[in-house]
């Protein structure tokens, strides 16, 4: 059923095209099937820089419109992750524990921070 809220052309929140990407160490995170390897790889070059990646604290998909407005999230089309998310909080200063160069990693391969 499609989140009316959204508007013509969002996400239907049916977890259309949504895949699970599951490692070894019990993270699980939903995502947009197209970026599972991506992400994956990701994931696996992030930790080799020395940033763990925490089960349970990194979170994809999930249908709900953008905070404080009636736009959707990147999340709602499962093409969004936040990395250990309650070590890195949205909020209007710049809180977190992700060196430079993960966030670079990242943005050099398509994602955008915040």
């Amino acid at each position: 059923m499609a989140n009316t809220t959204f508007g013509t052309g969002w996400p239907s929140c049916a977890r259309q095209n949504i895949v699970t990407l599951v490692r070894k160490d019990g993270l699980r995170i939903p995502l947009h099937r197209e970026l599972v390897d991506l992400v994956t790889l990701l994931m696996d070059l992030t930790e080799l820089k020395g940033y763990d990646i925490v089960p349970g604290w990194t979170w994809g998909y999930a249908c709900r419109p953008i905070r404080g407005s009636q736009r959707p999230s990147n999340h709602s089309w499962g093409t969004a992750v936040d990395v250990n998310a309650p070590r890195n909080p949205m909020s209007s200063t710049l809180i977190t524990d992700i060196p430079p160069a993960v966030v670079k990693l990242w943005k050099d391969h398509g994602f955008r921070w915040g």
